[in-house]
């Protein structure tokens, strides 16, 4: 399975944002080798990160695409910007593993009940709850 992490981001929240989606995805580099099925081998989880200001013209959009005949999912869920910024470094974190767990969840009607979906996301819990990449994200700061 290979888990794509990207997001539209607000400066505001960026480069944090971005130090700790690129921990997080390299975590997830150990799905890659792993099988759930034939039906979904790529995930792209993206995650919008932008001030209210942006959603009011119907402007970034959430999406849950899933493509059985390309094996792909594109989901793209908000995420609230403001609760990010004024987080503690551990709910920053919760609050990022909570909204890739929710993001994965809009797959669960979508796929056959052959595809290993429990398993995937329990693969995936588990290497969010891993101490080092939990650490490594807490460990960052808004401000270095």
């Amino acid at each position: 399975m290979k888990i794509f992490l990207s997001a539209e981001c607000e400066s505001l929240g960026g480069d944090l944002f971005g130090r700790m989606q690129n921990i997080v995805e390299e975590g997830m580099l150990t799905l890659k080798g792993k099988e759930y099925g034939t039906e979904l081998t790529n995930i792209s989880i993206i995650t919008i990160l932008l001030q209210e200001k942006y959603f009011e013209d119907g402007g970034y959009p959430e999406r849950r695409y899933f493509s059985r005949k390309n094996h792909y999912a594109d989901i793209r869920l908000r995420m609230d910007l403001h609760r990010f910024l004024v987080s503690s470094p551990t709910v920053r974190y919760q609050l990022y593993c909570d909204h890739i767990i929710a993001s994965v969840e809009t797959l669960r009607r979508k796929v056959s009940k052959e595809f290993q979906f429990e398993q995937l996301l329990l693969d995936m819990k588990d290497v969010l709850l891993d101490p080092k990449i939990k650490a490594q994200c807490e460990a960052l700061r808004r401000f270095p």
